[in-house]
This record gives structure tokens, C-alpha cells and sequence, in this order.
């Protein structure tokens, strides 16, 4: 792949988004692949700790700090970034799943846990699965629906949906 496939995993707060993000990320891993993730935070989040060295550098003044060691990097902005700003930085990979973002252009995997969650369908664009706590009929063939524990269905939906595109774009 010359970018990576982008595949959001989105639902309601409390659903288990990030339990099946880390699901995945860790079979595809398996599977060979370099993964990546982006995952959208509704509040205010803190990464720096107080009174480390870049935290003191934050609270001085800068922007943009960054810190690097021998086995990794990290930047923090102060500022909000799209995920398509992200996804720049991360084309080296072979996929990014997303954590939220639902009205993201990309292919989508929704989680629903209870009767009322599947509304949010007639919200979204480009719903290629949907992970179910629940037993849920929808009306349409797509898409498919699977128990939240289905992970290898899950994956193989992916994976065909990988295909379409790679044979899409030639």
C-alpha cells in the first residue's frame, strides 16, 4: 500500500470502541501489518506530566514541543488537528484505525450495544460493518452485522473492503 487503509471504529461513549480497536490493531499485527491509530478525545486531555522537563517547556510558552529518545518519539501541538493532518504523518504504515470521528469519509465499523444505538446509522456514511452486543436486524444487506467478539469476521470484512479499494484504484 502507498497510503495506508484508513478504517474508523465509531459509537456511542461507553460502547467499547477501544477495546475493539485494540483488538485489531493487535491481528493485524500478527498478520504482518504496521499499524497505526488515531483516536478522538471529546475533552481535554493531559500526555505531559507535570513538572517533566516538556511540561515545563508547555507551560513557558511553546506551541509545538517535541521529545525523542532511542526508541521513540512523541509531539504535542496546542492545537486541534484533522485526522487527514494525522494520517500525513502516518503514511509509512499499512493501516490507521481511527477511534471516533464519526463524520469521517472512512470506511466505518459501528458498534452498537443497545436497540436505540442503531439510529446512529442513519447518521453515517460508508458503514462497512457493524459490531453488536446485541442481537439487531437491519434492513439492508449491508452491512453486516456481527457479535462485538467476532473478530475474525470482522477483520475478513476489512479485508475485503481493502481488496475493493486496491482493485478500484487500480
Amino acid at each position: 500500500m502507498n497510503h495506508p487503509f484508513v478504517l474508523q471504529i465509531v459509537g456511542y461513549k461507553n460502547r467499547g470502541k477501544t477495546t475493539l480497536v485494540c483488538k485489531l490493531l493487535e491481528q493485524l499485527k500478527t498478520q504482518g501489518y504496521r499499524v497505526g491509530s488515531i483516536k478522538h478525545d471529546a475533552h481535554q486531555f493531559e500526555m505531559d506530566k507535570p513538572g517533566k522537563d516538556t511540561w515545563k517547556h508547555r507551560e513557558a510558552g511553546a506551541e509545538t514541543v517535541a521529545i525523542t529518545s532511542s526508541t521513540q518519539t512523541a509531539i504535542i501541538i496546542e492545537r486541534p488537528s484533522s485526522v487527514q493532518e494525522l494520517l500525513e504523518k502516518m503514511g509509512h504504515l499499512d493501516f490507521v484505525l481511527v477511534e471516533g470521528f464519526k463524520n469521517g469519509p472512512y470506511p466505518k465499523i459501528t458498534i452498537l450495544k443497545e436497540k436505540a444505538d442503531k439510529e446512529m446509522l442513519q447518521e453515517l456514511t460508508n458503514v462497512i460493518g457493524v459490531a453488536s452486543w446485541i442481537p439487531i436486524d437491519i434492513e439492508a444487506e449491508e452491512p453486516k452485522v456481527f457479535p462485538i467478539d467476532d473478530i475474525e469476521g470482522i477483520l475478513n470484512v476489512i479485508q475485503n473492503e481493502v481488496k475493493a479499494v486496491k482493485n478500484f484504484k487500480g
